[in-house]
């Protein structure tokens, strides 16, 4: 039974009467649709029959002029008519108030009508963006500048950290005690837990010294009894 493939046209013996595809497409029909698609495109490109490659007749916006463009079509003849009709169509962007009658050119297509716009826009979109938290000294809500900031202004900042540090506990005075030197009797005073014997660092000296002695004579009378 002679039969036509449905994807790349060519002609075929099929052995079963629901048979569609060729030989070839059958093994893999997705890969030939797309193999097929791109011949499509390359034989319309050829023949300049793509949308890009045509020409299209247009009516600019601004001047009302007809003009031709190649490719696509095309709202404005010029870059001057699409940026004069920017400005002359501009909107406020938070309260949607023209800005041409008002005098202010801009270059885009939104703006503001004034700073008080600008500022509640602008407090809007921190708002959606989770940057407005309220300040841990006054309460008041303010704009952060970033995910670490938590006071409103300096002022607070440091009001917070006078009274952080009022509220710290008074450390409690050393325990001083009155010790006896161990080698010319004479009064100081140290820390009760200190480990200080002398009053100063000539007796200190003269302690290990007698120190030192006192270990020699010992190890000579163990070296005299062990002999």
């Amino acid at each position: 039974m002679n039969k036509e493939c449905e994807i790349c046209g060519a002609a075929f013996v099929a052995k079963q009467e629901r048979r569609k595809l060729c030989d070839k497409c059958q093994k893999n029909p997705a890969q030939a649709r797309v193999r097929m698609e791109k011949a499509i495109k390359r034989s319309k490109s050829r023949l300049g029959e793509l949308p890009h490659q045509q020409y299209h007749n247009n009516e600019c916006e601004y001047c009302e002029q007809d003009f031709v463009s190649y490719g696509y079509k095309r709202k404005f003849c010029s870059p001057a008519c699409r940026k004069q009709h920017a400005v002359e169509n501009a909107l406020c962007r938070k309260c949607g108030k023209p800005l041409f009658p008002l005098g202010i050119i801009i270059e885009g297509t939104w703006g503001y009508c004034s700073d008080t716009c600008k500022t509640a826009s602008a407090y809007d979109r921190a708002k959606e963006q989770g940057r407005v938290r309220q300040c841990y000294e006054c309460g008041k809500e303010f704009v952060s500048k970033n995910h670490t900031q938590a006071y409103c202004n300096a002022s607070c900042y440091r009001a917070y950290k006078d009274k952080e540090i009022a509220s710290r506990p008074v450390p409690a005075a050393p325990a001083i005690v009155t010790a006896i030197c161990e080698v010319c009797g004479a009064r100081f005073e140290r820390h009760k837990n200190a480990t200080q014997y002398t009053c100063g660092v000539n007796c200190r000296k003269i302690r290990a010294d007698r120190k030192r002695q006192t270990a020699k004579e010992v190890g000579k009378s163990a070296a005299k009894r062990s002999s």
